[in-house]
């Protein structure tokens, strides 16, 4: 960035995702077949300090809604008044930790390299331990918004024109490093990817991107839970299109899941399997020629 520009995107994401698993431990023994209807608003703004390094700033709001239908071990559904302290229908909202950080950029054999740093700030949501308050016969939520600690981020780009295609490489990370007042600790999560963009009709460009993505397991009290997030690795297909609009450009985004391993040794009880994200997203920029 220049130093005086401004950087500002909304950025939106959608996905939906199913998960049954049975529950022999409810009164009557039970399977539960869930439904989650998961999107985020994210608001992003970078400042030029100088030519070569930025502060920045992610702001993510978030929607989830759930829905689930009960069923007897038989397969037969349960009445409709039956209640669970587990799963509800319902629709949860709310912010989650912003991401503040700082940037600097070079050029480096012809290729433009990004490099950010910075921590996520505990403003979302947290829960109680739902396996605790579960064993205790109580009403628990496994939706969180947050992670109720600070947690160090780093990410690393570099792009390099060849001709009309553009070749990208990249990879970030987060790292989880403390429990959170009520004794949860998010995983670790890794990811990289390559991507080739070029263009494909007038000023509308196109990309397609393959990424890897790893999390580690969550964890409540240093325990990890067979039915709560027990990690994954995956890889994922994206296309992407973009398109200036005055100085506002309009992107599109679909990624697919093609592989996914999830660990052994804790069950997959509480895995979510999900057919894709779609994203859309609106950039702009200020006071840079």
């Amino acid at each position: 960035m220049e130093e005086g520009a401004w950087f500002v995107g909304a950025n939106v994401f959608g996905t939906t995702t199913r998960v049954r698993h049975d529950a022999p431990y409810d009164v009557p023994p039970s399977k539960h077949d869930q439904r989650f209807y998961i999107g985020e608003l994210r608001l992003s703004a970078a400042y030029g300090l100088s030519d070569s390094l930025a502060m920045e700033i992610q702001v993510p709001y978030r929607v989830t809604k759930a829905t689930v239908k009960f069923e007897n071990l038989g397969g037969a559904e349960l009445p409709p008044g039956y209640e669970s302290i587990h799963h509800r229908n319902e629709t949860i909202q709310g912010f989650g930790d912003p991401r503040v950080g700082g940037r600097t950029g070079r050029t480096i054999a012809g290729a433009d390299a990004s490099l950010g740093l910075g921590l996520t700030v505990p403003f979302g949501r947290i829960e109680r331990n739902p396996f605790e308050l579960g064993d205790e016969g109580k009403k628990h939520q496994h939706i969180q918004f947050g992670t109720g600690t600070f947690n160090p981020w780093v990410d690393l780009y570099a792009r390099r024109p060849l001709g009309p295609v553009t070749l990208g490489v990249g990879g970030g990370a987060l790292l989880p490093w403390q429990d959170n007042q009520y004794g949860y600790r998010a995983g670790t999560r890794l990811n990289g990817g390559v991507s080739v963009s070029l263009p494909a009709w007038r000023k509308l460009e196109s990309g397609v991107r393959v990424d890897i993505a790893h999390e580690e397991a969550e964890r409540w009290d240093g325990r990890v839970q067979a039915d709560g997030n027990i990690g994954r690795t995956e890889v994922l297909v994206a296309g992407s299109l973009g398109y200036p609009i005055g100085g506002v450009r309009v992107s599109l985004d679909v990624a697919v899941p093609v592989w996914r391993r999830v660990p052994k040794g804790h069950g997959d009880q509480g895995q979510l399997e999900y057919p894709g994200v779609v994203g859309v997203g609106i950039t702009r920029s200020f006071g840079a020629d």
